[in-house]
């Protein structure tokens, strides 16, 4: 037993001792390439990383006063993470022309919170507030009753609410933060 142990301290000092190759000397494909690619949605007019290429899904949703909207979302779903990465945007046309207010932000992202905790049976656990670029907007944190967490955040830019979301079984949550992050902050709006 005490020899298998020095023999492998032997090989760990040797393998040290030797510099490491450079990624110019690994073979092809030895460097493995990453899956996060940035996407550009000129319809979204936006931009963001996702894992792989995104799906695309358009549903109609009914608002306050018998008025409907066309809500836009590209995702990803990641069997193997159990993972949802989306994006969703759809256009408030009764705000067309209205100076946005603070006020009228907030009211509005509150709004978006409350019908997406409403409409997923999720329990709000935190709340920030975010920036992008000059748009206040506001982060939550919520866990649904099937024990998924999510991570979204919403952002009013003229007419349009923004939702950058990431749905993630509570398990793996803890093991793919870098990955939630780094695609939350991804999220750019494009130069018109």
């Amino acid at each position: 037993m005490a020899r298998c142990f020095f023999l492998s301290l032997w090989l760990l000092g040797v393998m040290l001792a030797k510099p490491l190759p450079s990624l110019a000397e690994l073979p092809p494909g030895a460097v493995t390439q990453s899956i996060w690619r940035r996407f550009e949605s000129s319809e979204g007019g936006f931009s963001v990383l996702f894992p792989g290429e995104p799906k695309t899904l358009h549903q109609s949703i009914s608002l306050p006063d018998a008025m409907t909207s066309q809500v836009t979302m590209l995702y990803v779903f990641r069997q193997q993470e159990a993972i949802l990465y989306a994006v969703a945007f759809n256009d408030y046309e009764f705000l067309e022309g209205v100076p946005l207010t603070p006020e009228l932000i907030e009211t509005s992202l509150n709004s978006g919170r409350d019908a997406m905790l409403k409409a997923t049976k999720a329990k709000l656990m935190e709340e920030r507030s975010v920036q992008l670029g000059k748009a206040v907007g506001k982060e939550i944190r919520f866990r649904q009753t099937n024990g998924l967490i999510g991570r979204t955040r919403f952002f009013l830019i003229g007419k349009r609410l923004y939702q950058v979301m990431v749905i993630v079984d509570s398990s793996r949550e803890p093991h793919l933060t870098k990955s939630i992050e780094g695609f939350l902050t991804s999220f750019q709006l494009r130069a018109e």
